[in-house]
């Protein structure tokens, strides 16, 4: 009779998916052990690494938050020689916001600017940097 003895994982979920800058990874372990995180691009390179630690078994929560560029991934857990798998998608940041932004500028505050303040400075001319609107000089 063969016992096994190898920690296993049974499932694996990441929410949100796709993520902006961290995702929670939700996992089950029906062994202790010290199950470590993996990220690979499409290309297979390892862009992702981080030991968890000591777990005892039973379901998880842990907050991951990778530097990646926007793209798809996998995302895998391995406990002792099992390995569960799932892709993940970080998305683009959302140009809508920028437009929105300088539509609502140049609609409500470029009109109602003072003489001799900024009035001749046209949306156009804003720079967006860190999350800020401001006039170059």
């Amino acid at each position: 009779m063969i016992t096994r003895t190898d920690p296993v994982i049974s499932r694996i979920y990441a929410t949100p998916n796709p993520f902006d800058n961290d995702f929670t990874a939700t996992f089950e372990l029906k062994d202790p052990c010290v199950p470590q995180v993996r990220i690979f691009d499409q290309s297979g390179v390892l862009v992702y690494s981080s030991s968890l630690g000591q777990m005892e078994s039973g379901r998880h929560q842990v907050n991951l938050m990778p530097n990646v560029k926007k793209g798809t991934y996998v995302l895998n857990i391995k406990a002792g020689t099992q390995v569960l798998r799932t892709i993940i998608v970080k998305k683009r940041r959302c140009m809508m916001n920028r437009i929105l932004i300088l539509l609502l500028f140049s609609l409500f505050l470029l009109p109602n600017m003072k003489v001799g303040s900024y009035s001749s400075v046209s949306a156009q001319n804003m720079a967006y940097e860190n999350g800020s609107w401001w006039l170059p000089e």
